[in-house]
């Protein structure tokens, strides 16, 4: 134990070195009072007594990331984007080719950006920090898409997150698409919806709970989306509607779905007639490809194709749910299983 209590206090020594002035054996002898008295597992130990010198000199995490910066300039031809899912450990670099998801509020005077990127794999918080009121980098649009060279993750309560800094290098990617076709099926999750009312948080609630952040006992946060399918004949692309391109698909608006949800004690209702209005009907529509979906930011209705590929379609919907209806009877229901 007394080789690795010297090794972690080397590490320690090493890595503070340029900020504090502390001599080794000063941590060795905190760590071992740790370990030896108290019985704490020297990883907690190491990063208790690394945190306590932190604090105590008023040195921050963001400037030791910015000391561990990788090197270069992050030209497109070295870049190596990792998967969002892969992100799981505190103070790593990484690239990232995302899409901003969605931008929130910043909840510190020192904070320029913070919102959720994606790729096809996860979903992430991003913040960029202002450096003496300068910011590091340009700030991200929702709903574009980007390759991100050098962020740097971290770790809080368990959950991941990465900063953008001086050391990033931005490049905006054109990840438009357009999608025209027969809107052939309206998928789960249309309708009204709830979601979580957690800061930072915009996962849909099941059963009024959040996979994050579990019960949400301020009951959730209203919204519309319709997820739904558009076929050309030939391929057939998931497509989402927002609360905004969906009031606008349907005529309906938020809190009028509400209110007749209320009516008839049931939110089911609010899909029933977005599926009404809007099935079988022509669209085109235009935004960012999300992993397997499209997100809509523009759409119009278009004269339709020709009623025989329209009549294809129709019977197309019409197996889909058949079989999908003799999929659910045959499994057991949720009180029995």
């Amino acid at each position: 134990m007394t080789t690795d209590v010297a090794n972690a206090a080397s590490g320690i020594a090493d890595e503070l070195g340029a900020h504090i002035d502390v001599e080794q054996p000063e941590i060795e002898q905190d760590l071992e009072e740790l370990v030896d008295d108290y019985k704490v597992p020297l990883e907690e130990a190491e990063r208790a007594v690394r945190n306590d010198l932190l604090d105590e000199h008023g040195i921050s995490q963001r400037e030791l990331n910015q000391d561990e910066a990788p090197t270069g300039d992050g030209h497109p031809e070295e870049f190596d984007p990792t998967p969002v899912e892969a992100i799981d450990t505190d103070g790593e670099w990484h690239d990232v080719a995302v899409d901003v998801v969605d931008l929130w509020e910043p909840s510190h005077p020192d904070m320029a950006q913070v919102g959720l990127l994606g790729d096809e794999t996860d979903v992430i918080k991003f913040v960029i920090w202002e450096n003496n009121g300068q910011v590091p980098v340009e700030l991200l649009e929702e709903g574009e898409s980007y390759e991100i060279s050098n962020v740097v993750t971290e770790e809080y309560n368990g959950r991941y997150s990465v900063e953008l800094n001086a050391s990033s290098h931005v490049v905006q990617t054109d990840n438009t698409v357009v999608v025209e076709g027969v809107l052939a099926a309206v998928r789960p999750g249309s309708g009204l919806i709830k979601r979580c009312p957690a800061e930072d948080c915009t996962r849909v609630l099941q059963n009024n709970r959040c996979a994050e952040h579990g019960d949400a006992e301020e009951g959730g946060d209203f919204d519309l989306r319709i997820k739904a399918v558009i076929d050309d004949g030939a391929v057939a692309q998931n497509v989402v509607f927002d609360r905004e391109a969906t009031e606008a698909a349907v005529g309906m608006a938020l809190e009028e779905a509400k209110g007749l949800a209320m009516d008839e004690l049931d939110t089911s209702v609010v899909a029933d007639v977005i599926e009404a209005e809007v099935l079988c009907q022509y669209y085109a529509v235009e935004g960012p490809r999300l992993g397997e979906n499209v997100l809509v930011d523009e759409f119009s209705e278009r004269s339709g194709p020709d009623e025989g590929l329209l009549q294809t379609l129709r019977e197309r919907v019409e197996t889909d749910d058949a079989e999908s209806t003799v999929d659910a009877d045959s499994q057991p229901s949720e009180a029995a299983a």
